[in-house]
């Protein structure tokens, strides 16, 4: 009996480093995995940083073209709007009425008397331009009259 015992113990002893040893086995393949989870994720949060930091310098240089995009359209559109204010101060120099030519245009009266006083301080500004460039360059051709008008030599 003592043999069945001894090889009941010997036989309970190899199970048991069997067990052992695929426990082990898998505890190192574990290790392994958690390796490899460590070094995969830190590459993804490392690419998600660059990534990141990509997009916003991307988005930043977008905001900056947008912006100058802007206030190249601003510029522009002042410009054809003071052009656009020209024809106002035209039409009323025909002789229509401020009240007239607002109604045209379906503008405010405000809107055309604005008009027109940017017309004629434009006129008044180029005219005093023009003299001063007539002074300097002793230019004998005068344009101007005794009366402050202008003149361009023909009768009227």
């Amino acid at each position: 009996m003592a043999k069945a015992h001894n090889s009941k113990l010997v036989e309970a002893r190899r199970k048991a480093r069997e067990l052992a040893t695929a426990q082990q086995e898998r505890h190192e393949k574990l290790i392994g995995l958690a390796e490899s989870y460590f070094v995969a994720n830190g590459e993804a949060e490392g690419f998600f940083a660059d990534a990141t930091e990509a997009a916003e310098k991307l988005m930043e240089d977008a905001m900056a073209k947008g912006r100058a995009l802007v206030a190249e359209a601003k510029a522009k559109a002042a410009g054809k709007e003071k052009d656009a204010r020209q024809f106002i101060a035209q039409m009323v120099a025909t002789g229509a009425s401020v009240a007239d030519v607002a109604s045209r245009l379906d503008v405010k009266v405000a809107v055309v008397r604005a008009a027109v006083k940017e017309a004629a301080e434009a006129a008044h500004s180029e005219h005093q331009e023009a003299g001063s460039t007539a002074e300097a360059g002793g230019n004998a051709d005068d344009t101007e009259g005794h009366d402050g008008e202008q003149h361009d030599g023909h009768a009227a």
